[in-house]
C-alpha cells in the first residue's frame, strides 16, 4: 500500500527500496521479536532471525513487483561488520532466493562504539584520537575496503550479477555517551567523513548514508541534522555534516582521481575533478584537491 501510494497516487518515480533494517542486530531497539528470533542461545535466535529476514524479503518482493515492476531492492542492511559476522551473515541470507536476487547489497558500518563493561576498562572511549585511517585493531577508516570487498565477494559466490554496493548507515560511532558527545561534534567528525567517503568510492561504493548523533544523549531518534540551535539561547551552531555538505555541494568535483600513496600514517590527498555545466557544483575543467592533516600540530 505505501509503494502504490508513492508510485500511483503521489506519482513518483521510485527506483530502490530498502528492505529491513540490521537483521542479525539483537538490540534495545530492533526487531528481532518482529522476525521470529528463536532458539536457546543468541547464536541459533540470530540464525533463526535472518532465515525469517530472508523469507519475508521475498514476500516483499512478489508484492513490490507486482505494483512498481523494476525496483532495486536493497537487501541485508546488515549492522555487524567485523570477519567473523559480516561473510557468514550475508551467506545466511543470500543462500536459497531462487530467482528473487536482490539488485543492491547493504551493510552498516560505525566504527567505534561504547561496548558492554567499557565504562570501568575505559571511560573515555571513543575520542577524537580513535578516529583513526589506520591501526585501532579494525576500527579505522581503511578497512571499509575491506567490507566493501566481503558484499563484493559473498554477492559473486551466490550468483548475483554486479549488484550496487551501498553503506546504508555510517558514523563516527553507534553509541550516545559523553564520550560520543564530545568526539560527534568536533571537526574531526567532519574530516573522518570525508575520508571516509573517499575511501568507500575508490572502493567501490554506490551510496553512502551519514547518520550522526542528533542528540548526545540518546541513540534514538537518529536524525542527522546540519545546524543545531541552542534551546535557551537560539543561538544557531553548525554541525559537522554541515561542512562536509558545503565541500561536496560546492567545493569539490563529482569525478574521483586517483592519487598514488595518497594516503600516509598522518595525512591524506585526494583530489577530483568536475564533470558538471559551468556554475554547478564541480563545475566542469575544475580540478580540486582535498588534504586532510591527523597530525597533532
Amino acid at each position: 500500500d505505501l509503494v502504490s501510494q508513492i508510485v500511483n497516487d503521489l506519482g513518483y518515480d521510485l527506483q530502490y527500496v530498502s528492505v529491513g533494517n540490521e537483521p542479525d542486530i539483537n538490540s534495545v531497539n530492533g526487531n528481532w521479536p518482529y522476525l521470529g528470533a528463536d532458539g536457546a542461545t543468541d547464536g541459533e535466535r540470530r540464525a533463526s532471525a535472518l532465515a525469517h529476514y530472508a523469507q519475508r524479503y521475498q514476500a516483499y518482493r512478489e508484492a513490490l513487483d507486482a505494483v512498481k515492476p523494476g525496483l532495486v531492492a536493497a537487501y541485508g542492511e546488515l549492522g555487524g561488520w567485523t570477519p567473523d559476522q559480516l561473510g557468514a551473515n550475508l551467506d545466511a541470507i543470500l543462500a536459497g532466493l531462487g530467482t528473487a536476487k536482490p539488485g543492491a547489497l547493504a551493510a552498516h558500518w560505525y566504527m567505534l562504539g561504547h561496548w558492554d563493561g567499557q565504562p570501568v576498562s575505559d571511560p573515555g572511549y571513543p575520542s577524537i584520537d580513535h578516529l583513526v585511517a589506520t591501526g585501532n585493531g579494525n576500527n579505522n577508516i581503511a578497512y571499509l575496503a575491506t567490507i566493501v570487498a566481503t558484499l563484493r565477494d559473498r554477492a559473486a559466490a551466490h550468483g548475483l550479477a554486479q549488484p550496487r554496493l551501498f553503506l546504508g548507515e555510517f558514523g563516527t560511532s553507534w553509541s550516545a555517551t559523553p564520550a560520543d558527545a564530545a568526539m560527534a561534534d568536533r571537526l574531526a567528525a567532519a574530516l573522518f567523513n570525508a575520508e571516509a567517503q573517499e575511501t568507500g568510492k575508490a572502493a567501490g561504493l554506490d551510496a553512502m548514508q551519514w547518520f550522526g548523533l542528533s542528540d548526545p544523549t540518546s541513540f534514538a531518534p537518529w536524525v542527522p541534522s546540519l545546524i543545531a540551535v541552542d534551546e535557551a539561547t537560539g543561538t544557531p551552531h553548525p554541525r559537522p555534516q554541515y561542512y562536509v555538505y558545503l565541500l561536496y555541494k560546492h567545493l569539490y568535483g563529482d569525478e574521483t582521481v586517483a592519487v598514488p600513496d595518497g594516503r600516509q600514517p598522518d595525512w591524506s590527498i585526494y583530489a577530483s575533478r568536475g564533470s558538471r555545466a559551468s556554475g554547478a557544483s564541480g563545475a566542469g575543467g575544475k580540478n580540486y584537491l582535498l588534504g586532510i592533516n591527523r597530525s597533532a600540530s
